[in-house]
């Protein structure tokens, strides 16, 4: 009779398929390893993304403002003038139409409205930045260009002291 169990029992772990409890806890901590390695990678490379979209986006209009600057039937030695929170004044329209950029959607990477902001006296010298990823200004991840730099995450603009205006609107 004790063989026949025993027969019977080895017959019926025989047939089981499946994975036992060590094996599927192997595998959480091989794809929580894995996780740990990669999530942080991933949300790396978002930044960086980010971040060079914005750059390329500054620097499109960087471009537009030193051909209206050079233009002569527009600019004349001048940087079209900002633009308050409610409308695009119309010199800052006319630069960005010649370069073939519209009004409507011109955001930072992060989806944030980038400022835009000239000298006012002279109209010599102009500031465009994005406040990064903190949304505040002077914050130490603004990425910004001016009428002498390329876009660049960088704090040497301190002599462009003339206010920034929101040149795009949520």
């Amino acid at each position: 009779m004790k063989e026949k169990i025993k027969h019977l029992f080895k017959k019926i772990y025989r047939n089981q398929k499946g994975f036992t409890l060590i094996e599927l806890m192997i595998v959480v901590i091989i794809l929580g390893v894995l996780a740990g390695v990669a999530i942080p990678r991933y949300l790396s490379r978002t930044d960086t993304a980010k971040i060079n979209s914005t750059l390329s986006t500054l620097q499109a209009l960087q471009g537009a403002m030193n051909n209206y600057y050079t233009d002569e039937t527009l600019g004349n030695g001048k940087f079209p003038a900002g633009a308050n929170e409610d409308a695009i004044e119309p010199e800052l329209e006319k630069a960005l139409n010649a370069a073939g950029l519209t009004w409507a959607g011109i955001k930072d990477g992060y989806g944030k409205s980038l400022k835009y902001g000239v000298d006012g006296a002279t109209g010599s010298k102009f500031i465009l930045y994005s406040q990064g990823k903190d949304g505040a200004d002077d914050g130490n991840d603004d990425i910004v260009c001016t009428d002498k730099q390329q876009p660049m995450s960088d704090k040497s603009y301190t002599d462009y002291t003339f206010g920034g205006v929101v040149i795009a609107t949520s």
